[in-house]
Parts: structure tokens; sequence; C-alpha cells
């Protein structure tokens, strides 16, 4: 989103069912999908590729090939399994900056493990934030605040 907003054209890759995020409805949805996944998501364009398919992984072989900056927040090995790791996008295109975000990296007991934004949170132990009053304050999307009475 700060990338687009400041004038990249961003190109966010979805698979066949979409974004998970789409659908969590933390709050009322639009047109049924999610606010904040519609908020985080403005000025991008979007395309749908199936990864798992030669001709989705075409697409984005050709996506790559004229792009600056690749970035994937895959669990560690399945950029390997699909094909798209970073010795394939470097073949594709040697001055692409390629980027991994995997949520608990690529070693250790739980790097084969999915995760969003509030398993990391309350992993991290954002979520049991206590105020004096003992009010505890959960980040449940974007930047909105929910209280939460103990």
């Amino acid at each position: 989103m700060l990338l687009a907003e400041q004038g990249a054209d961003v190109i966010k890759v979805e698979p066949p069912q979409g974004d998970h995020g789409r659908y969590l409805f933390l709050d009322t949805p639009i047109n049924g999908q999610d606010r904040t996944f519609l908020a985080i998501n403005r000025s991008k364009r979007g395309v749908v590729l199936d990864l798992k398919k030669e001709g989705g992984k075409e697409i984005l072989y050709r996506l790559i090939k004229r792009s600056d900056v690749l970035v994937h927040n895959f669990r560690s090995g399945v950029p390997e399994r699909l094909n798209i790791h970073y010795e394939k996008a470097r073949a594709i295109n040697p001055r692409l900056i390629y980027v991994s975000l995997s949520p608990f990296g690529k070693k250790g007991p739980l790097a084969d493990q999915p995760a969003y934004d509030l398993v990391i949170q309350a992993l991290a132990g954002a979520m049991h934030r206590k105020f004096p009053d003992g009010t505890r304050w959960v980040r449940v999307s974007g930047f909105r605040m929910c209280p939460v009475r103990s």
C-alpha cells in the first residue's frame, strides 16, 4: 500500500480462491469484502494466478521479467515447490530485488507453519497489553484498536 501510494506500480497476485484476508470480516464488510483488506490493498492492481499450474507460473515469470521488486510471504519451502524461488527469479531478471517475508523464518520449529497478522501479534504478546485500569487493547485490523475488558 505504501509503495503504491508513493507511485509504484504494485501488482498483488492472489490465488484462484482469493486472499483469505478479503473474508475475515473483523468489521462490517463492503460489497462482501473486509474493510481492512480493502484499505491495505488500495492503490494496487491485482491478478489471479494459480501458481500450481504452468500457465499461472508463466504469467508470473513474465511479470518478474519486467519488475523491479518481488515481495512474497510464502512459508519456508513453498517458493521452491512452486519454482518461484530466488535463483529462478534472478535467472529471469538479474536486476530483480527478491524479498521473502515468511511468518516464522526459514528455520526452527514453526518455519513450515502459516500465519497471519493476528497470529503474530498473539505470539509476540501484543494482544495482551494492559493499561492500569485492566483494559487490554487488541489491534484487530489495520490501525483500528478495540478495547477488551478483563
